[in-house]
């Protein structure tokens, strides 16, 4: 039995135990399975354990336990709800489809998480303890990964993510750009000189990650990181000079080839038969595509991930070109095309309240004077969804936990700072 092993079962063990003495234990230990995914970095010996879903039904039982209730009494959970029922009868419009409700059932985890993170997260510390799950649990593996494949030259170590659902280097570089902004923001406002120090650390290498996954919508995340950083910043001009100096000298001494080989196409009109995949042309093709699957079904789609399955039966009205198995590199065409414009409208108002929430929560903190704390965690989420929404523009992201799980936390900051009022 190896040493990854042991370490998840202990984890696991005194996480089960935990659970029922503070749900909130059972969270984070169940956080753990969802972002590292150790069935994974344990060669799969975990595979058939079960140990995630006796974690998750410990903490879902805790919780209903100690609070009465999965879900805060919130107005907010109402859309999630009404878009999951759309998820699922699309899920029903697409029988045939083996991926569907193997994917279905994953996402159903997932809100449920979210749910369960409104009830238990209901303090400024325990949104502490969460952030750094998250930041340990993916930005310090993340990291760790970048600075060896950087070391070594290769990409082996972050092109393909962590393992599980996020093994896919387009999911996992979309997964670091939400990761970023929170890694940066802890560093700021982080008071012990040693873990600012591990935050910087992390933030380096969770860059260098992000390179390593080749990924063409990483690539726009990072720039839209970048943006962010600098319209928050406080000193533009010197922050904005520095930036400039080294990433020029990055790009031209330090970025490699193959990266920009990769990021190339971005940049280019022009497309043949034979270069599809390769070329921000082609993911015009398989966006028009998806318009064509949005006009022929508009209230239920064409069914839960079942888009790929029939991309060839809607060729692009423009050029002709059939595609063949190819995602349609769009988050909300994605919505629009599986599961429905109904089901699309409900998801884009999700989170454009969410941000806007985001907003009103930092007024309510300067107007009564509240910890700084909560300022800055209102900030981070914004950059958060920012960064994370701009490379999901190409890339199927719709259903990755982190969006989702950032959505939860913001609905506890909401509550948090009213009762700070109250």
């Amino acid at each position: 039995m190896g040493l990854r092993v042991i370490v998840t079962l202990i984890i696991s063990s005194i996480g089960i135990l935990g659970t029922f003495f503070n749900a909130f234990v059972g969270l984070i230990v169940y956080a753990f399975w969802s972002y590292v995914y150790p069935e994974k970095i344990t060669w799969g010996l975990l595979s058939m354990s079960g140990i995630s879903y006796i974690v998750g039904l410990c903490l879902v039982i805790s919780t209903y336990i100690q609070n009465k209730t999965l879900a805060s009494r919130n107005w907010k959970n109402i859309p999630i709800i009404l878009f999951w029922i759309f998820c699922l009868i699309a899920v029903m419009n697409s029988p045939e489809n083996d991926i569907a409700p193997w994917q279905f059932k994953y996402f159903t985890r997932v809100i449920l998480i979210t749910f369960i993170i409104t009830v238990l997260i209901d303090s400024k510390q325990k949104i502490r303890y969460y952030l750094w799950a998250i930041i340990l649990f993916i930005g310090l593996i993340a990291a760790q990964s970048g600075f060896i494949g950087t070391l070594k030259g290769v990409t082996g170590g972050s092109r393909y993510g962590l393992g599980g659902p996020i093994d896919d280097r387009n999911f996992f570089a979309v997964i670091l750009c939400a990761i970023l902004p929170i890694v940066f923001y802890l560093g700021n406002a982080e008071r012990d000189r040693r873990l600012k120090i591990l935050l910087r650390f992390i933030f380096v290498g969770d860059i260098l990650a992000l390179i390593l996954t080749y990924s063409r919508a990483g690539f726009l995340g990072l720039v839209a990181v970048v943006i962010f950083l600098f319209i928050k910043s406080r000193h533009k001009i010197s922050v904005g000079a520095i930036g400039i100096l080294l990433t020029t000298v990055f790009v031209i001494y330090f970025l490699p080839k193959e990266y920009k080989e990769r990021i190339k196409p971005l940049f280019e009109r022009g497309i043949g038969i034979e270069d599809i995949d390769n070329s921000a042309a082609g993911r015009l093709i398989a966006w028009r595509s998806a318009l064509e699957m949005i006009k022929q079904h508009p209230l239920a789609g064409v069914g839960f991930y079942n888009s790929e399955r029939v991309i060839e039966q809607y060729p692009d009205p423009k050029s002709g070109i059939r595609l063949e198995g190819r995602a349609i590199h769009n988050t909300f065409l994605q919505i629009g095309a599986e599961v429905g414009l109904p089901a699309l409208f409900v998801y884009t108002f999700i989170f454009f309240t969410i941000y806007r929430l985001l907003g009103r929560i930092k007024k309510r903190v300067k107007k009564n004077e509240l910890d700084e704390d909560f300022w800055d965690y209102a900030s981070m989420f914004q950059g958060a969804f920012f960064c994370f929404f701009v490379p999901a523009f190409f890339v199927n992201a719709a259903f990755i936990d982190i969006s989702w799980h950032l959505l939860g936390l913001t609905i506890s900051l909401d509550q948090i700072t009213k009762n700070q009022i109250s």
